[in-house]
């Protein structure tokens, strides 16, 4: 449309249009093309990374279980360094989700 609007510019504006009207919409639409590009570049940067830190975690967890193996024959004989061992290998990390109180389940919260 805007192509066409740039093409009729002097009937349109003959018959009442701004003279600049066209132009601030073809800098509109420039606008919204680069936010669209960057917003699926930064979607993309979100894919790879996630990714790569699933690869990255996988290797973690498969360290930790050859130390586990190997910090099991080193602590054989020493049962307080094993369980030791035990509680650090477990240790949770991550996101916590903090868990609704009965009064936020009900809450009506306004649309985005």
């Amino acid at each position: 449309m805007l192509e066409q609007g740039e093409a009729e510019r002097e009937v349109l504006v003959k018959h009442g249009l701004s003279d600049t009207l066209l132009t601030d919409l073809a800098t509109a639409v420039a606008e919204f093309d680069a936010s669209v590009a960057e917003t699926n570049s930064g979607r993309l940067g979100h894919i790879l990374a996630s990714a790569e830190l699933r690869a990255v975690g996988d290797e973690v967890v498969q360290l930790v279980g050859m130390m586990d193996g190997l910090n099991r024959y080193r602590f054989q004989k020493e049962p307080q360094l094993l369980v030791a061992w035990d509680a650090a290998k477990h240790v949770v990390s991550g996101p916590q989700v903090a868990k609704e109180t009965p009064a936020q389940a009900g809450e009506v919260k306004p649309a985005a």
